[in-house]
């Protein structure tokens, strides 16, 4: 019997902040509306675009149980920055080895402000950004 096994995810970093926040553009037909976002290289949760806007969603690799923003903000930048409240996102900074107050330039918990948000090197060109999903797409699949 043959195993197929399904490729790495390979992140591309399109914005970085100077302490460690980077979101990622995750290249598989169901991130096309997301960004993945990393601390320091470890998972901390999605960016999605939706048609009313940005929410955050956070799916813990233990548990499996997602949790999601109960409002949508107007950009990705203030998305991600709520997201680097939660207490999720604390415990992944904890874990890198750092205080959640000792991220320089960041604000309560260690979040990144949405003022530093800049392009990443790597980045070619124009920075890749999902587009808005449209409600009849996710209605057609199973989740």
């Amino acid at each position: 019997m043959r195993r197929t096994r399904k490729p790495a995810l390979r992140e591309e970093i399109q914005f970085a902040t100077p302490n460690g926040w980077q979101v990622a553009r995750v290249r598989r037909r169901e991130t096309q509306h997301v960004y993945r976002v990393l601390y320091r290289g470890q998972y901390v949760g999605w960016l999605g675009h939706a048609e009313d806007g940005w929410r955050w969603h956070i799916i813990p690799l233990m548990c499996g149980q997602e949790r999601s923003s109960a409002r949508p903000y107007d950009t990705w930048q203030v998305a991600a920055s709520h997201l680097g409240r939660t207490a999720w996102a604390r415990r992944v900074v904890e874990s890198s080895g750092r205080s959640v107050f000792d991220g320089i330039g960041s604000t309560v918990g260690g979040a990144p402000r949405v003022a530093e948000w800049q392009r990443h090197y790597s980045v070619r060109g124009t920075p890749w950004v999902p587009r808005a999903e449209k409600c009849s797409e996710r209605e057609g699949e199973d989740l």
